[in-house]
Parts: C-alpha cells; sequence; structure tokens
C-alpha cells in the first residue's frame, strides 16, 4: 500500500492592487460675501489638489498575505499657505480569521458619523467648513473572529492630534492655513467703550505631553444573514485639542493679553448599531453617548485607573478673565435608510441630540453642530459618464439648512470637470453655523487621474 503527501505551498511577492494619483486645480467663488469665519484674502481663491491613493499586496503565503495602504491629500493655496491630511497609512496582516493594522486607519464604528460631520470617533479632515471626509486613528488594529462572533480591538500609545483647520500664533495674532477656520476675537472691550486689541499667546506643551496619550478600544459584532448588530466602547483623547483661556489687560502696553494653554482630554465613548438590509434596502439605527468626564458608571473610573493626569485641564489660575471648555455629556441616536438602484443612490438620514448641550463662546469652538437634524443624499451615474450629487441637512431646531449640489463630467480618461454649490442658512445668532452663513460658494474644479 502506497501513501501519498501533497504540501502546496503558494508563495506571492510584490502583487500591485491598485494604485491612483490625481491632480487638479480648483477655484472658488463666493456668491454674496467674503468669508466671514476665517482669513479669506479675498472672494475668488484657487488651490492645486493632489491626492495619492496606493495599495499593494507584496507577500502572499497560503491563506496569509501582507498588504498596505496609503491615502495622502495635500491642498496648496496660490500665494497663501498649504493643507494636508493623511486619512489611512497603514501595513495589513491578514489570515484566515484574524486581520492585523499597523498605522492610522478609519474605524467606522459608528457608520454615520462622516456624513453628519461628527469627529468623536474618527477625526474629519476639516479642509472645509462643510466637510465630511473623515481620517483614522494611530495605533494597532486586530480583527478576529470566535464562535460567529467578531471582535475588533484598538490600542495606541500615541496620539495624533486633528491637522486641520491648524491655527498658529505670529505678532501676537491667531493666523490658520484654512480660509474657513474660526479665528478668535482680535479685539476685546475692556470698559464700557473702551476697545483695546488682544495678544494672544500660547503656552505650547511638550511634544511628548501631547503625543504619548493612549488609547483603547473594543467592538464586539454579529452577523446574520441579513444584517449585523454590534456594540462598542472606546477610552481615547478627543480629536482636537481643548483650549484653557486666561486673560488679563495690560495698561502699559494697552492691549488684552490672553494666554491660550492646549489641553489634551481624554474621552469614553459608548455606542450601538444595527444593520439590517432587505433586499437593496439597507436600515440603521444606533446610538452614542460621549463622556469627558469618566462618569457614566459610578465608582468605575478607567482614568484614575490609568493614571490620567487632569490637573493641567482643571487648573485654576487668578486672572481677570478666565474661560474654560465645557465638559459635558453628550449622546445622540440616529437613523438611516438607502436605496441602491443600477445608476441611482438614495439615502436618508436623522439625527437627535438627546442631551442638552450649551453652545460655546467665541473662544472657545465646541457648539454642537447639529441638534435635531434630517438630511438626504441623492446621487445619479450616467452611462455618459455623467454624475448629479445633492446633499441636504436641516436642523428642526435651530433651523440651520446646508444644501450641497454637485455636478461632474467624465470627458476623456481620467480627466474629469466639476461644479458645486455649497449654501447656507443660520437665522439663529448661537448656530455653529452662524460664522458660515455668508458663505454660499460655488467650486470648479479640473482634475487628471492616472
Amino acid at each position: 500500500m502506497l501513501r501519498f503527501c501533497l504540501f502546496v505551498v503558494t508563495i506571492t511577492m510584490a502583487i500591485n492592487v491598485y494604485s491612483q494619483t490625481n491632480i487638479g486645480i480648483t477655484q472658488l467663488s463666493n456668491i454674496n460675501t467674503q468669508p466671514s469665519a476665517g482669513n479669506s484674502p479675498d472672494n475668488n481663491l484657487v488651490w492645486a489638489n493632489f491626492e495619492f491613493f496606493d495599495t499593494k499586496k507584496f507577500f502572499e503565503f497560503n491563506n496569509v498575505n501582507l498588504s498596505y495602504l496609503v491615502n495622502a491629500k495635500t491642498r496648496i493655496h496660490f500665494g497663501n499657505t498649504a493643507q494636508f491630511s493623511v486619512p489611512e497609512l497603514y501595513a495589513k496582516y491578514d489570515s484566515a480569521n484574524t486581520t492585523l493594522y499597523l498605522g492610522r486607519k478609519i474605524l467606522n464604528w459608528n457608520s454615520h458619523e462622516g456624513f453628519w460631520g461628527i469627529d468623536h470617533i474618527d477625526h474629519i479632515q476639516a479642509m472645509d467648513f462643510a466637510s465630511q471626509e473623515r481620517e483614522g486613528l494611530a495605533g494597532i488594529y486586530i480583527s478576529t473572529k470566535f464562535y460567529g462572533i467578531n471582535f475588533s480591538v484598538l490600542s495606541s500609545p500615541v496620539y495624533i492630534p486633528q491637522l486641520n483647520p491648524g491655527m498658529r500664533v505670529v505678532d501676537g495674532k491667531v493666523k490658520s492655513s484654512s480660509e474657513w477656520a474660526q479665528l478668535p476675537p482680535t479685539h476685546a472691550e475692556i470698559t464700557p467703550g473702551n476697545i483695546e486689541p488682544i495678544e494672544y499667546v500660547v503656552n505650547r506643551p511638550s511634544n511628548s505631553e501631547i503625543l504619548l496619550q493612549r488609547s483603547f478600544g473594543l467592538r464586539v459584532a454579529k452577523d446574520y444573514p441579513k444584517g449585523s448588530v454590534s456594540a462598542y466602547g472606546l477610552f481615547k483623547p478627543e480629536n482636537q485639542l481643548r483650549l484653557n483661556i486666561d486673560g488679563k489687560y495690560d495698561p502699559n502696553k494697552y492691549v488684552a493679553e490672553v494666554q491660550v494653554t492646549p489641553v489634551v482630554n481624554h474621552h469614553m465613548i459608548y455606542g450601538f448599531e444595527w444593520v439590517h438590509n432587505l433586499r437593496d434596502l439597507s436600515f440603521t439605527i444606533g446610538s452614542t453617548l460621549i463622556d469627558p468626564n469618566d462618569s457614566f458608571f459610578s465608582g468605575v473610573r478607567l482614568f484614575d485607573f490609568l493614571k490620567i493626569d487632569r490637573s493641567v485641564r482643571d487648573e485654576v489660575v487668578q486672572t481677570s478673565t478666565q474661560k474654560r471648555p465645557n465638559y459635558v455629556k453628550e449622546s445622540y441616536y440616529y437613523l438611516g435608510a438607502t436605496k441602491e438602484y443600477k445608476n441611482l443612490k438614495l439615502a436618508l438620514f436623522y439625527l437627535d441630540h438627546i442631551t442638552k448641550h450649551n453652545n460655546a463662546d467665541e473662544y472657545l469652538f465646541d457648539t454642537v453642530k447639529w441638534h435635531q437634524a434630517i438630511g438626504t443624499n441623492v446621487a445619479y451615474f450616467s452611462k455618459y459618464r455623467f454624475k448629479i450629487e445633492s446633499t441636504f441637512k436641516y436642523d428642526f431646531k435651530m433651523r440651520d439648512l446646508l444644501s450641497q449640489i454637485g455636478v461632474s463630467r467624465e470627458f476623456s480618461k481620467g480627466l474629469t470637470g466639476k461644479l458645486m454649490t455649497t449654501l447656507v442658512s443660520s437665522p439663529n445668532a448661537n448656530s455653529y453655523w452662524t460664522p458660515f452663513r455668508a458663505n454660499d460658494l460655488i467650486y470648479s474644479q479640473l482634475s487628471y487621474t492616472f
């Protein structure tokens, strides 16, 4: 009797899966007045766009493969400044039941964050005031399956704050690389009728105090034939630095000196999401709770367990004027429905903030974007390389309306022209969108992809 043993090993090296580079020129024109929230030099802005995307599987051994992904964007304003974004940059290990990412990756644990421009979990690119594109979190991300249940774990010893809109202090004045950055006041009323300029000073923490911050997250998900149910908990620094403001008037210099201290604040995020598919119709329901003080569960404080130093955040300084961020809990639920046809995609969204939130003042900028809002997205793809897409968001409580309509046409292979308009209506003075209500814009873009 003969026995045969067959052992097959398949090794593949350097397989280029997908690579794409996009370059383009964009011109922006203000329909009504100059942007009121930022430092735009005129009503007609021109910038160059560069975007690079590359993913490559460079090693494969039976059911194990190694790959990487790079996605980077740059916007260069002619005669002004530049903005940068790295949405994702990671190496990937993939086997039969386990996937490991090392680098920066978009988690997408809350699938509606991008549409509403919310940045509690993933970052928002924020290259413009209505940005929906996201940036990932840096660290080690592991996804595996046990007994039909998907477990995802995020662990990271480092923290990368949201890059845009970047702000800096030059000669006592706050500047930004973004024309849409909401800048703080330039003058203060010292006494009734006595208005003096403000001189800003930044008490900048060391790089280690900002970058060496821990994150940890766990997501559990169960798939079933027509959908999935998931729940998650996440402990991480907030995506944007908080600001402690301390000011006093200097009668010798006739200026109001404002000292700004950036602070990294950790918060806890809890949430669940249920997705159910019915043929080509998909429904989503979810809820998210955000606690910047780690106080949802009495007696169990993760900040204390991990020895997170909060003395700088809560420090009290005796000055004539002192402002501290509002460390308040937030919770909201969201609903969604999408339906796809061959050349048409329809989506309906709803978001409701359960907790009340006091809008911040002009220094701290932590106003809620959407309180009780409905949104729609419609995209039509023509067989003649023609695309129309529209997005509308309306807040019932604040009566804010954000409208975006875009038309694009691919003239030849790789060459695309696009025309888009953004309109903002915000009747209330204390709305997040108030500084942008004069920003009715028209974008025209010509780009080439290769």
